[in-house]
């Protein structure tokens, strides 16, 4: 009966002790308010110390809600009681899903008594779009088996198993989102071209489209080497002319001068030959074109040197050059000799590793994603995957991180053209664009 009672007696102490920590500044406003109305030696004077104490709480509730009395305590509180459940749930929930071990019966029963800060990391909440469970997962498992196991164990998370979604924020956490409804798709529908007014920088990135979140998307072109890898009608043709547009101004100038190969007989490009102020029809044409850009680098950099610059400002005179070319695989097959063809990609690795200081860049279109038939492939800085059939097809174009941080190519809709998945060069993040 004795061990019973000191039970009692420490569970009534424990939870005097929380309610005191958890309402500190409510438990001390109500001390303050007792022992002045007990100091005061008249009724008046009690009076006016419940207004002037009255005043107080009400001016504190407005100006400082964090410390006010009563709202304030009952705000923490409910946040804390909140945390504390999102943080046993999501134990339960990853433990459920195979993500992270079970702790064993005391290791569980010393965790519960600080959850937050005791239990593996997971926060399981429910809100009224979605379910969201993000959890440091501990427990091998690809992005595909991961959403195989949240369809299935949807039913427990009370949400459909349709739309699912699975997010690597890190390498090791993992968040994994259930839709309770289908979700709206922004870029359902084709983006007129935008025209904005010119920046006063020709090499400054160039609109070309929109994200699936309503924010404009810029191509950095003359700051990266650029390839856009997609199936045939992926939209290709979408991004080559939003960037060509997007890059009128400066063509008219005379900033930045815009060449353009397309060895189908330039069939791609000659919805506006003028604007292109070099042009090549075949696979001879196309090596003059990518020998004399080399050229032109080194020509830049040796003058960068002498004049102790860093970096190439375009001029009329020099002006920024981009290098336009479609269906860049076909420099491959197109080819009439190996000798012939490693002469050009000779002079692309060299334009591709050399060009962005001289402001001599290549923007090229290809759909095959393999490496074998792409010349100079690792030395593009910047790739778009466009939609593709297969995922083996999209983790080749893009690589395997940016596939399991939710870039499905092989999942955009065929009518969708334009629509794309592209690197967020300040987060680093995978964001998904349509091209104008």
């Amino acid at each position: 009966m004795s061990a019973l009672l000191r039970s009692w007696a420490w569970w009534v102490t424990k939870g005097v002790g929380r309610s005191l920590l958890a309402f500190g500044y409510t438990a001390a406003y109500v001390v303050i308010v007792v022992a002045s109305l007990m100091q005061a030696r008249t009724s008046v004077a009690a009076l006016l110390l419940a207004i002037v104490l009255l005043a107080a709480g009400v001016a504190a509730l407005i100006w400082f809600p964090r410390f006010a009395p009563g709202a304030g305590d009952w705000r923490r509180w409910r946040k804390a009681r909140g945390t504390r459940r999102a943080a046993v749930q999501g134990y339960r929930h990853a433990v459920g899903m195979r993500l992270i071990p079970a702790l064993s019966d005391d290791d569980y029963e010393w965790a519960m008594r600080r959850p937050v800060k005791r239990l593996p990391s997971a926060r399981f909440r429910v809100m009224p779009d979605w379910v969201v469970l993000t959890v440091a997962q501990t427990q091998a498992a690809t992005t595909d088996e991961l959403v195989k196991r949240a369809e299935s164990y949807a039913p427990v998370a009370a949400a459909p198993a349709d739309w699912v979604t699975v997010q690597r924020q890190t390498d090791a956490v993992v968040r994994i989102v259930w839709r309770r409804a289908a979700p709206v798709d922004q870029l359902a529908e084709s983006l007129p071209f935008q025209m904005v007014p010119a920046s006063a920088d020709p090499i400054a990135p160039v609109l070309v489209g929109r994200t699936d979140t309503g924010v404009e998307y810029r191509l950095n072109v003359f700051d990266r080497q650029t390839l856009v890898l997609g199936a045939s009608g992926a939209g290709k043709g979408s991004w080559l002319w939003s960037t060509v547009l997007a890059l009128t101004p400066h063509i008219k100038a005379g900033t930045v001068e815009v060449w353009g190969a397309d060895l189908k007989g330039l069939v791609e490009l000659s919805a506006a030959l003028p604007m292109f102020a070099r042009k090549a029809r075949t696979f001879e044409e196309a090596a003059e074109m990518i020998a004399a850009l080399r050229v032109e680098v080194d020509h830049r950099l040796e003058h960068m040197v002498s004049v102790g610059s860093r970096k190439h400002v375009p001029t009329r005179e020099e002006p920024g050059r981009l290098m336009i070319f479609d269906e860049f695989s076909s420099l491959i097959f197109s080819a009439p000799s190996s000798k012939e063809k490693a002469a050009v990609e000779a002079d692309l690795k060299s334009i591709l590793s050399r060009g962005r200081a001289a402001r001599i860049n290549v923007l090229a279109f290809a759909q095959d994603p393999r490496a074998d038939s792409l010349l100079a492939r690792p030395l593009f800085t910047n790739v778009v995957g466009l939609r593709f059939r297969t995922a083996d097809d999209t983790k080749l174009a893009i690589g395997p991180a940016a596939y399991d941080a939710g870039a499905k190519c092989e999942l955009i809709p065929q009518s969708t053209p334009g629509v794309g998945y592209a690197m967020d060069e300040e987060s680093g993040t995978v964001q998904r664009v349509r091209a104008f």
